[in-house]
């Protein structure tokens, strides 16, 4: 197996384990401050909220897809927004108050198009420096 695999799986899961046990302290911290069935409130009410959101800026995000298509032009951005759409809102149906708020920040509009910069320009570094390829139209990018 690849080693550079292994690696990048052994961080993974130790961040995993990490979040899980940060976000159940955190639970337990809350339900202790506010009460078990108020917490569990406020979770049922963030995951309601999380996917009306995803639902209203989906649509317009949908629309925006449709244009681009119909101008024969390549969705870039409203691909990439798409994307934090729906991770945004997966991260609000997970039950905890860590991945609510990263969830909230993916569906921010303005922190969304920041952080598709920065992913533009994550991508682009890493083409550039010759770590990743990609095949296009059966072209080697």
């Amino acid at each position: 197996m690849n080693r550079y695999w292994v690696e990048w799986s052994r961080k993974f899961w130790i961040w995993f384990l990490i979040y899980v046990l940060a976000e159940i302290s955190l639970l337990i911290w809350v339900g202790r401050q506010f009460g078990v069935l108020n917490t569990l409130l406020l979770l049922l009410i963030s995951a309601i909220l999380g996917i009306w959101t995803v639902r209203k800026q989906g649509f317009s995000i949908l629309q925006k897809i449709r244009d681009d298509l119909s101008e024969r032009r390549i969705p870039g951005n409203p691909l990439l927004d798409g994307l934090c759409l729906i991770l945004g809102g997966f991260l609000f149906v997970i039950p905890g108050f860590i991945s609510d708020a990263a969830g909230l920040l993916l569906l921010i509009p303005r922190l969304r198009v920041c952080m598709r910069k920065k992913f533009i320009i994550w991508i682009q570094n890493r083409i550039s420096q010759g770590n990743d390829t990609f095949i296009f139209f059966r072209k080697r990018i």
